[in-house]
């Protein structure tokens, strides 16, 4: 994660932890805090709202909650339509 914004007041804030989901082909997921395992599961895509997609986690972790948005080589997870926050991903190298 590099950064994000919180929904309430809209401040954008640069991560202050190191944040690294990984998601695999079989379906599975890990989420890393300062390299701590905080989640992990299996997930899948779903429709949120209309023609909006979000994961269906079997452990379900804030970080990955909301809509998801591509653009290049980030992906936004916005939680901010229920005043909570928004969280942007870079693609590891």
């Amino acid at each position: 994660m590099i950064k994000q914004r919180w929904g309430s007041t809209g401040k954008v804030v640069m991560a202050d932890k190191k944040i690294k989901v990984t998601f695999n082909s079989n379906s599975t997921y890990t989420v890393l805090e300062d390299s701590s395992i905080v989640a992990q599961g299996n997930w899948n895509l779903k429709i949120v709202y209309a023609n909006m997609w979000g994961l269906h986690l079997t452990s379900p972790n804030s970080y990955l909650y909301g809509f998801i948005s591509f653009c290049n080589n980030q992906v936004l997870f916005s939680n901010s339509y229920l005043d909570g926050n928004d969280n942007l991903f870079k693609k590891a190298d």
